[in-house]
């Protein structure tokens, strides 16, 4: 069903929410608005200005909130609490301030609050988790804090021991969580950000974007960065990066492709090659070749153009904003023509799309390194340690085993250099 009326209530609930409804769901929007009001239409919307409470139901009913305590709990292991703690004490708070946008019925901002707990080993660790939603029905459920057993089964027994009670067959959240996690009402598109105008040291915003179109998506996901403390976390979504990915097979940890991890290991660290210049034949391909995607630039960073590596993954991400081959190849690009700024935000959107890509973690720490940024460096070296740590089995399945070394044994070496009064900048080879 798709009247020209359902459209343009469509088109107010994209200017309202940022929530973008293709013709495939206009079906669905109509029988959202007959669940606000039987007696409602699309046409009776159109007729006067939509009183706020009614566009709020509409933009509830048409959310999918497919959450539970524990949801992709890997990603959730990039946090390293003791090192985010630090780095707060250095701004001078001795709370670690979270936020979880959109965190529809609240499982995801309790599930943070029980991480810490664990993490901190303690009932009241130095946290707050403020959880905001634009959806008042959700935020009502996340407040109460009484969830059905589809919410909770990913739960350990002890885990459920330590923080929930049981009533009237319902799991419902204890006291000493309830104490760490506030939540409130935030639209990302139309309100301020970041939501209570202060910082914060880790920002989840997992599966939301996929409700966003390209533009929406970057603007939103600009206003997530500069919310973020200096040295802070931003964790994006497994649909997020699902939904926006192009299907082109990558094995970034090839020798075939593009290599991330064999670097020299010594007390010197390994300098970086100039490319071969562009041959005649690649400079009329790269003002020729229309195509824009992944595995082009991939190709061109392997030829050692640089420049044009960049230029296709800058036209890729153009187009998906959420390209997590796209950011990775453009970061190895530019620190490979030894421009290690540039290189920071391609590999810190890469890390924000899958917390676990070690070799963007990796990659990340020698733009630090290069930069002589050392208290980055060394994070982001130990961050891709506990990435292969905790990711191994994954990361071994999709990379040769003595890359996975090189990248191990790299990072040891110059943590170890890093220690040293005086270290010595570190300019990784990138490409080969």
């Amino acid at each position: 069903m798709s009247t020209p009326a359902l459209t343009e209530v469509a088109r107010m609930i994209k200017s309202e929410s940022g929530i973008v409804l293709g013709a495939s769901q206009l079906p669905s929007l109509q029988a959202a608005i007959v669940r606000v009001d039987r007696e409602l239409t699309p046409e009776a919307l159109l007729d006067r200005p939509v009183p706020p409470e009614t566009m709020r139901r509409l933009i509830e009913e048409i959310t999918i909130r497919e959450t539970f305590f524990f949801r992709h709990r890997s990603e959730l292991q990039a946090i390293d609490w003791y090192s985010t703690l630090d780095a707060a004490r250095a701004r001078g708070s001795e709370l670690v301030r979270i936020w979880v946008a959109g965190c529809a019925s609240g499982e995801e901002a309790y599930t943070v609050a029980i991480l810490a707990c664990e993490a901190f080993a303690c009932a009241s660790p130095p946290v707050h988790v403020l959880g905001t939603d634009i959806a008042p029905i959700a935020l009502e459920q996340a407040i109460a804090g009484r969830y059905s057993e589809r919410s909770v089964h990913m739960l350990q027994q002890g885990i459920r021991e330590r923080y929930f009670t049981d009533a009237h067959r319902m799991t419902c959240v204890g006291e000493r969580l309830r104490g760490l996690v506030q939540f409130r009402r935030h639209n990302l598109v139309r309100d301020s950000i970041p939501p209570a105008g202060e910082p914060f040291d880790v920002i989840l915003c997992r599966n939301v974007l996929i409700y966003f179109d390209r533009p929406t998506v970057e603007r939103v996901l600009g206003a997530l960065e500069g919310a973020l403390a200096p040295a802070g976390l931003l964790l994006l979504g497994a649909a997020d990066r699902l939904s926006r990915q192009r299907l082109v097979p990558m094995r970034p940890l090839s020798k075939a492709n593009l290599r991330t991890g064999a670097v020299e290991i010594g007390s010197r660290p390994p300098v970086a090659h100039a490319p071969p210049p562009p041959t005649a034949d690649s400079s009329t391909r790269a003002a020729s070749d229309p195509r824009a995607t992944p595995a082009e630039a991939m190709k061109a960073a392997n030829r050692g153009e640089l420049e044009k590596a960049v230029r296709i993954a800058r036209e890729v991400l153009a187009e998906e904003p959420l390209d997590l081959q796209a950011h990775f190849i453009r970061g190895v690009a530019e620190l490979a023509r030894a421009n290690a700024r540039a290189a920071l935000e391609p590999l810190r959107r890469a890390l924000y799309i899958d917390p676990n890509f070690a070799p963007a973690a990796f990659k990340l720490a020698c733009a630090h390194d290069a930069l002589g940024e050392v208290l980055s460096a060394r994070r982001a070296y130990e961050r891709t340690l506990r990435t292969l740590d905790h990711c191994a089995t994954e990361q071994t399945a999709h990379s040769n085993q003595s890359d996975l070394l090189n990248i191990t044994g790299a990072c040891h070496a110059r943590l170890r250099m890093l220690s040293r009064p005086s270290t010595p900048h570190a300019i990784f080879d990138g490409i080969e």
